[in-house]
């Protein structure tokens, strides 16, 4: 009967024999807290987390982690890709080939393209199809809410915003649209396919919450949205 209930145990929630890896780079270009941010939700759901920088990202960091996030940063993506090599940029894209998940939120969702600047031949990290990824209110980098659609739902959120990046109005085969923004119907979040490994991108920030809001100047009493962070990771786990 022991016997039995570890193997129920182990079939329905494998988490509790053994935790998934996640590994949150924090280091050039990402923004103070913002790392910390996402790995405090990651552990809620029961992952170990390794945070890395730049002197720290290779491929045996990588190793048995289900997960790489790239979390937000600064205003120019080329602050991150100035430090990353040629290698360090392919050992990402290596583990989402192989089978890993790849999350990018905000400066981590632009990074995702083909290019940071098409014109000047500037590369990123080219997990999807998208040459380059433009931000959703151009010329505003101001913190503020942004009105969001959910697939499903019948009101709108109002997400924590800061200078993120669209995806688009289109998805490649297989891909899915987790959330749009209001205004102008443009992809706020979504997955596609990359090799065997599955990229998740959200351009808001789900993980803000009322700490974020206050040093903002924006009303504390605001929504948090963190169980739009937890879909996205079960999504990526489908």
């Amino acid at each position: 009967m022991f016997k039995r209930w570890l193997l129920v145990l182990f079939l329905c929630c494998p988490f509790l024999l053994k935790a998934q890896v996640a590994v949150v780079f924090a280091g050039a270009g990402t923004c103070d807290g913002c790392a910390e941010a996402v790995a405090l939700l990651l552990q809620q759901q029961h992952y170990q987390v390794r945070l890395v920088d730049e002197d720290q990202l290779e491929a045996a960091a990588l190793q048995g982690a289900s997960l790489y996030v790239q979390p937000g940063g600064s205003d120019d993506i080329m602050d991150t890709l100035n430090v990353l090599s040629a290698g360090q940029i392919q050992s990402i894209r290596d583990f989402v080939l192989r089978g890993g998940n790849y999350l990018g939120i905000c400066a981590g969702g632009y990074l995702a393209g083909q290019y940071a600047d098409r014109a000047e031949g500037s590369g990123a990290f080219a997990l999807v199809e998208l040459a380059e990824i433009d931000q959703e209110i151009v010329g505003d980098n101001s913190a503020q809410f942004i009105p969001l659609r959910l697939p499903g739902e019948a009101t709108t959120r109002s997400v924590y915003y800061q200078a993120g990046p669209h995806f688009g109005t289109e998805l490649p085969a297989g891909g899915k649209a987790l959330a749009y923004y209001v205004g102008s119907n443009h992809i706020a979040a979504r997955i596609s396919a990359y090799g065997k490994g599955r990229v998740g991108l959200i351009g808001p920030h789900y993980e803000a919450d009322r700490s974020w809001y206050a040093a903002d100047q924006l009303p504390v009493t605001a929504a948090e949205h963190k169980d739009l962070f937890f879909a996205m990771l079960k999504h990526l786990n489908q």
